[in-house]
């Protein structure tokens, strides 16, 4: 590396290769590059490929070499092909020993010794395939000889640099996607910020923001993201593919839930401390983080001596919805030997127990009332519960510890209680080993700073359209701290028994008072930005009056759509736009 001179040109331009250089990436000049992938069709640096096959194989054979990479080079630029380069990467595809007359896994990366490996970023990486029209990616990352990251700069002073980047990823699918083919992350700079995403997903709401010192911005990001060895575990742990709605789809876990993730699996590794809890915001991804954390420990048989996982949730919805995430995540993303069951009856989830059963189990809260004391007093049982604040509420937590008394339970919420009628909290129940009182927590603020969810942007209607506090006070505030409601779900049964409320808000005077203003503020700050709006009503009859009374306000711009089913909450005085 010591006789490449990168020019000042170049230096200006790329700046990314230059750090990445001082953090042993070695630059790669075009036409070299070019000559090591055997000419503009190619993407491949296959002598560097080549090399790292024989030295992490030696059972292989210079022809299966040969042929290995030739499958690597035939593999389909789709979001499908991308994923089975993955696979590869991640040594989950086999090749014929003849030797042993069986199929082993092959190695194309080394993620235990990261300087076993060879890492390259080039610039300037144009891509011609035969009879097509060409393009030329700004920068690219290899390793082993493998595309790994193709990154966009766009000029800080040009309007919208970030937007034209991922316009210029998505052209790159239609037009050449030979060049996406292997790279399986993408970085969309202009120096001044710094986003990432996934190839196959380049959507401005799909991306993340790399956080960054702000006195080293830029360098700072590219070195971070750049680690070799924390590179590495992106490649080996963070991606994530799954099947939804009959198509494959791609993510990449952001900065939080890798944390999080980190914190869990170190906690259920250390034999002084059984609790923790994650307390991370609404809508951060939270079920990715949790099944995450999971596979990691389940793959890592030596290290918790083959353990179980316990998915633990207290609705029958959300069972289903967990039980669809591991199904599209789990099953899609890796090949590894993890048993996975469901118990759907008490006595399943007792059997499974008696039986040591080793892998993923999925239970919902309830089915814990009957489990027998000790039922396992293995301490390499792991339970994570979601929606923990209420999970545990009452004698449910009681058997559910009483089963299994040697456990790790790790509590995962974002909306934690303080005190419940009983006396004892989220924090106190999963945090009281954190002097903090959690063991991982990622706010709203945070949230909102990373774009990781949207602001939620409200509007106080005029004082003569609000519920009086008096009314308030009587029919809600003190049946809800009689009933310790914790959710939403509890709000709606309070509300249920709140009868003059729901008359209150429903009486049409008020409905049409509050559907002009509505409709005044839509027509005024919503509709000439286009964006959208909806209004959440008390129950369905009040929905279908709001609908008509907005129906004959802006019917001339065409602007109000029904809602088959309308979630509850305490009044209309509230209505909300996505900011994005």
């Amino acid at each position: 590396m010591s006789d490449l001179k990168i020019s000042e040109a170049g230096t200006v331009q790329f700046p990314m290769v230059k750090h990445a250089a001082e953090i042993g990436w070695a630059p790669l000049k075009p036409e070299v590059a070019k000559q090591k992938r055997g000419g503009e069709a190619g993407m491949l640096l296959r002598d560097e490929l080549e090399a790292k096959l024989m030295e992490f194989n030696p059972w292989l054979s210079a022809d299966s070499v040969r042929s290995i990479i030739e499958t690597l080079d035939a593999i389909p630029a789709t979001v499908d092909g991308n994923r089975e380069m993955l696979m590869w990467l991640r040594g989950e595809r086999g090749w014929y020993d003849e030797a042993e007359k069986r199929h082993r896994r092959v190695q194309l990366i080394d993620f235990e010794h990261t300087d076993a490996n060879v890492f390259h970023v080039s610039w300037e990486w144009a891509l011609k395939p035969p009879a097509r029209k060409g393009n030329r990616a700004d920068v690219m990352f290899c390793v082993n000889g493998v595309p790994v990251c193709i990154v966009e700069h766009k000029n800080p002073k040009d309007g919208d640099a970030i937007e034209r980047g991922i316009k210029q990823l998505r052209r790159y699918e239609i037009e050449t996607p030979e060049l996406i083919g292997a790279p399986q992350i993408f970085n969309v700079t202009h120096l001044l910020d710094y986003w990432y995403g996934v190839t196959w997903n380049a959507t401005r709401r799909d991306m993340a923001r790399w956080k960054q010192a702000p006195d080293e911005a830029y360098r700072f990001a590219v070195q971070t993201f750049f680690e070799r060895t924390d590179f590495l575990r992106t490649l080996q742990h963070w991606i994530l593919f799954y099947v939804q709605d009959s198509e494959t789809r791609k993510s990449v876990l952001r900065q939080h839930q890798r944390t999080a993730i980190d914190k869990i699996v170190s906690r259920c590794a250390d034999p002084t401390k059984m609790r923790g809890l994650v307390w991370h915001t609404q809508g951060s991804g939270k079920t990715f983080t949790l099944l995450t954390a999971a596979k990691l420990i389940l793959e890592q048989k030596d290290r918790f001596q083959n353990g179980t996982v316990i998915l633990v949730v207290d609705r029958t919805e959300l069972e289903g919805q967990l039980k669809g995430w591991v199904e599209r995540v789990l099953g899609e993303m890796q090949n590894q030997d993890i048993a996975i069951k469901r118990a759907n009856t008490k006595a399943e989830l007792q059997q499974l127990l008696d039986a040591d059963f080793r892998g993923l189990i999925i239970a919902m809260i309830h089915k814990f009332e009957a489990i027998r004391k000790d039922s396992s007093i293995r301490d390499n049982i792991f339970v994570f519960i979601d929606e923990a604040h209420r999970s545990v509420a009452k004698d449910l937590g009681t058997y559910l510890m009483a089963s299994v008394p040697n456990a790790t339970i790790i509590g995962f919420t974002g909306t934690p209680v303080a005190n419940t009628e009983q006396g004892t909290g989220t924090f106190k129940i999963f945090g009281a080993e954190d002097d903090s009182g959690y063991l991982d927590k990622y706010s709203i603020k945070e949230s909102i700073t990373d774009e990781t969810t949207l602001p939620i942007k409200h509007v106080l209607a005029p004082s003569e359209m609000t519920v009086p506090a008096d009314r308030l006070d009587k029919e809600f505030f003190e049946i809800a701290a009689a009933e310790g409601v914790t959710d939403i779900e509890e709000l709606n049964k309070v509300l249920d028994r709140a009868v003059g409320l729901r008359t209150f808000l429903k009486a049409d005077d008020r409905v049409t008072k509050v559907a002009a203003f509505v409709a005044e503020h839509f027509k005024e700050n919503v509709l000439p930005l286009g964006y959208k709006a909806f209004v959440v009503a008390v129950d369905r009859e009040a929905c279908a009056k709001y609908k008509q009374a907005l129906d004959k306000l802006l019917r001339r711009i065409g602007a109000c759509q029904s809602i088959p089913k309308m979630p509850r909450t305490l009044s209309t005085d509230h209505w909300w736009l996505n900011s994005r």
